[in-house]
């Protein structure tokens, strides 16, 4: 078990703490005992994901072809979405429909990456785009979850 530096003691010592209780419908503060070990459990305040929170045909689509690993198609879609998210943003201004905006830009971004990874059959070789294992990795993962969030499926525990 760690032990804490005399420097965080001493400051944990005259600085009371206060965290907010684990229950969302709690509102009164818990009190930590100095000296006792205490096990304080935060669940985050999630609103609903971006992919569900603001409509958008082309944006659906889009996850679509990712879940068929078809990222050039996917990546038409994702511009299409920026476009339509884009038009409606001029018109009815809000901080949803800006991340939504972000969003569709930044999963056009990645299956454009991704469509460079692999070449149609019959072309060049030279065609195809270098990426590291661990980054196509890391690609393959954001899509997997914009997937799952846009199908309302939680991710494995």
């Amino acid at each position: 078990m760690p032990v804490p530096s005399p420097t965080l003691a001493f400051l944990l010592a005259l600085v009371p703490v206060t965290l907010l209780a684990a229950e969302p419908s709690s509102t009164a503060p818990a009190r930590l005992a100095p000296g006792a070990t205490t096990v304080v459990r935060l669940a985050p305040t999630l609103g609903t994901s971006v992919e569900r929170a603001v409509p958008g045909r082309a944006f659906a689509r889009a996850v679509d072809l990712d879940a068929e690993q078809r990222w050039s198609d996917a990546a038409a879609l994702y511009q299409d979405a920026v476009n339509e998210w884009t038009n409606e943003l001029r018109v009815r201004p809000s901080p949803a429909l800006e991340r939504a905006v972000q969003k569709a830009e930044r999963e056009r971004q990645r299956s454009t990456l991704l469509a460079s990874t692999r070449p149609p059959r019959g072309r060049l070789e030279g065609l195809r785009v270098q990426v590291s294992p661990l980054e196509e990795g890391r690609l393959l993962r954001a899509k997997l979850m914009v997937v799952r969030a846009a199908r309302g499926r939680a991710p494995p525990e």
